[in-house]
């Protein structure tokens, strides 16, 4: 039992004097166990996915188009209500007349109002009205209800309005109330797409039909009975407290999705999203919360499919090639140092009849002959070693460098194959996805364009109640009040002959001013940091005095902010980048290809059209789309243009997505290569080829420095046995002398 208990104790010692984390072992192991999993991820992940009727991508379009169209109803929304309540401040503090004259004024400065009215709270009575006739019976205008809320109702005529309200007040309480009706206006039409606005009961109350002239374009009472079915489907899902099918809301206010749906007519891609306002009042009227937008559009066809990669071809060669590089560094590293790492132990504890194997390749066949040689001199053989080599520089010998740089040229071979069939142009995006972002982005650039009216008619407005204004000072408190309702100016002044009469806000960056004939709205100026927009008009007196506003154009980047379009610009004239969805980038450009073909549809359209423009730039690396702003009320047209681009690997579309997975592939292996052959390189090629050259000195009797073990693994044990042989092979120190012992005595 004891002799056992030896043994094993003795067999366990063995084990534990071999290293088990270090040495040539993990990194070998651990590129062939990366390599054997990128091969599988290869053959059965990088493959074209099941073919689907809609790809995710057009699906999500789809869903974001009617993001855009709600939020720009939830933006007019509240535009209206807001530029109504600074209407009526205006006119408690400016002197525009009668009741009749203030509603001809502010109906000729916002155009989008079809009646307008004050009403008295008191008594109901309807004191002034312009326009249509107003239905008063949809609201509650009595002291005790306070100011009513934006809100939608049905005409006689079953049309919907859209009604804003706003109190009137010149000396002290208010007694007057300011209603305004205008109509429920849907952007983003286009040859195939249908949108309604409809209440909780899925009924329609505004339908925006397909562009006429579309040979594709479906009847627009059969589009109305497909969005009548799809409504009701909708509502009903959301009146029960869930979410339809395809629901991916995301970040957005209010439930929202899209999903492919067979209401009539055949299939279509249905998409929604609720336009989400605060609002209250009789169950008989709707209010913007109880309002949900829903458009269709016809399932595009089927495309042909692509063709596939050669993943099980890809794979075998890269799993092949693994096999080969491990085994040659199985072969030429891994096996013979450690049989070296045996045969220096048996040395080294002074075993010295079995001559040393010499085998392998590059530095461990150097190392093992410099051990035998240094085991014959341990023998006796050799009685007296050799002198010391002269230092002369030898000739490169090839070692296990260039057979790591062999192993790394091969397996790199396949990940750059990989790299560049994921790295390839896009060969197909459905032509769904193209017209989507052309269309999102016309749509943005409505959003902007309205923007710019609302602004040009807050001015007008202004002008108007300044008409008969003459006193700097009475002007200058106008102008005060004026840029406290608009928070967007950061400066409004009166130019009178070139000459600025009075001024509220920072001091103007304009010191020229055209003539009011030749007046050119939203100009760009730079205040040295951000690019300031400058619109100006002309007050209504004709004596050519200027109501100018000053605005930070950077104000237009929270509208730019719009999810999958990527990324979003506003250049002028010149292509000068004035704002971004990712904010400011002073004087920036835009990609080559993008700048000519903008150019070259300027050239083609002089009259600067705003019919938007996509495609592809890049060579099919991405999709882009422009849209440029247009002037509305016969104003001159602005040269500001949206454009919106994005790669084309971002897109949710089965061959992007696969040639993500092949791109993914490709770095991994060249990753997993990297790494194990530079841990092996680091670990243990380098060390051994400096223990070579030391070895191969020691043999040759260059007993003087010591050799210390780097890392505690087989070529650790190496150059410790080393060191046990170099110690025996040093000349014994000198014994002391007798004398020295008398003197010491």
């Amino acid at each position: 039992m004891a002799a056992l208990g030896k043994r094993r104790q003795h067999k366990f010692r063995r084990r534990a004097d071999m290293p088990i984390l270090g040495g040539t072992r993990p990194p070998i192991a651990l590129l062939s166990a990366a390599l054997a999993g990128i091969a599988t991820f290869v053959a059965l992940g990088t493959g074209l996915d099941a073919p689907v009727a809609v790809p995710e991508a057009v699906l999500s379009a789809e869903e974001y188009a009617a993001q855009d169209m709600a939020v720009s109803v939830r933006a007019s929304l509240k535009e209206d209500a807001a530029t109504l309540q600074r209407a009526a401040g205006l006119f408690s503090t400016s002197p525009v007349g009668s009741a009749d004259t203030f509603l001809g004024q502010l109906s000729s400065s916002y155009r989008k109002w079809r009646g307008l009215a004050v009403v008295d709270t008191r008594t109901g009575h309807l004191e002034a009205l312009y326009g249509e006739s107003i239905p008063a019976g949809a609201f509650d205008l009595s002291p005790r209800g306070g100011v009513p809320a934006p809100r939608v109702t049905l005409t006689d005529t079953g049309e919907a309005r859209l009604l804003a309200f706003a109190p009137l007040s010149r000396s002290g309480a208010p007694t007057k109330m300011l209603v305004a009706s205008g109509g429920l206006h849907l952007a983003g039409t286009s040859a195939s797409r249908a949108s309604a606005i409809v209440d909780r009961a899925g009924r329609i109350l505004t339908l925006a039909s397909p562009v006429a002239g579309d040979g594709g374009a479906v009847p627009a009472a059969d589009r109305a009975g497909q969005l009548a079915v799809c409504a009701r489907t909708v509502m009903a899902a959301v009146a029960a407290g869930g979410r339809p099918a395809g629901d991916r809301s995301g970040g957005f206010q209010g439930a929202s999705g899209s999903t492919v749906s067979g209401c009539r007519d055949g299939r279509v891609i249905l998409g929604y999203a609720q336009v989400s306002l605060p609002g209250d009042g009789p169950s008989a009227v709707h209010s913007p919360a109880d309002l949900t937008l829903v458009s269709v559009v016809p399932v595009p066809e089927r495309p042909a499919p692509p063709a596939a990669f050669p993943r099980r071809t890809a794979a075998g060669s890269l799993a092949a090639a693994g096999v080969l590089a491990v085994t040659v560094l199985i072969a030429t590293v891994q096996r013979p140092l450690l049989r070296l790492f045996v045969d220096s132990r048996r040395v080294g504890r002074g075993d010295l009849e079995e001559p040393v194997r010499v085998r392998g390749f590059g530095e461990p066949r150097r190392i093992g002959i410099a051990l035998e040689r240094l085991r014959v001199q341990l023998h006796g053989q050799h009685t007296s070693p050799r002198p010391p080599p002269t230092r002369r520089k030898q000739p490169p010998r090839v070692g296990l460098r260039a057979v790591t740089a062999v192993c790394t040229l091969l397996l790199c071979v396949v990940p750059l194959f990989l790299w560049y069939a994921g790295t390839r142009p896009i060969e197909y995006v459905p032509p769904a996805v193209v017209a989507e972002q052309s269309t999102r982005t016309d749509m943005l650039a409505v959003r902007v364009q309205n923007v710019l009216d609302q602004g040009q008619a807050d001015l007008a407005l202004l002008a108007s109640s300044l008409k008969d204004v003459k006193d700097p000072d009475r002007a200058t408190a106008v102008l005060e009040v004026a840029l406290a309702q608009h928070s967007r100016y950061r400066s409004l002044y009166l130019v009178a002959a070139g000459r600025v009469v009075a001024r509220a806000g920072v001091a103007p960056l304009a010191r020229e001013m055209p003539a009011p004939d030749s007046l050119r709205p939203s100009a760009v100026l730079f205040d040295g940091r951000r690019p300031v927009a400058v619109d100006r008009v002309a007050v209504p007196s004709g004596s050519g005095v200027l109501v100018v506003g000053e605005w930070p154009v950077n104000s237009l980047d929270s509208i730019l902010r719009r999810p999958g379009l990527g990324e979003i610009r506003i250049v002028d004239d010149t292509l000068r980048v004035i704002a971004g969805n990712t904010g400011y980038v002073g004087l920036g450009e835009l990609p080559d290809d993008l700048g000519d073909a903008l150019s070259t549809h300027r050239e083609r359209s002089p009259d600067r059209s705003r019919q938007p423009v996509s495609g592809f730039y890049q060579g099919r690396r991405g999709i882009f789309a422009t849209a440029a702003l247009a002037r509305r009320r016969q104003q001159p047209l602005s040269d500001w243009t949206v454009v919106a681009w994005q790669p084309a690997r971002g897109l949710a579309i089965p061959q992007a997505q696969a040639q993500n997975r092949i791109l993914l592939a490709g770095m991994l292996a060249l990753t997993a290569v990297a790494l194990c052959l530079g841990w092996l390189h680091i670990i243990v090629v380098r060390p051994l080829r400096a223990l070579s050259h030391r070895a191969e000195a020691l043999a040759s009797g260059d007993l003087s420095p010591s050799l210390k073990a780097v890392y505690d693994d087989e070529l650790g044990a190496v150059a410790r046995s080393l060191e046990l042989v170099r110690q025996r092979l040093a000349p014994a120190p000198p014994l002391p002398t007798d004398s020295t012992t008398v003197q010491t005595r």
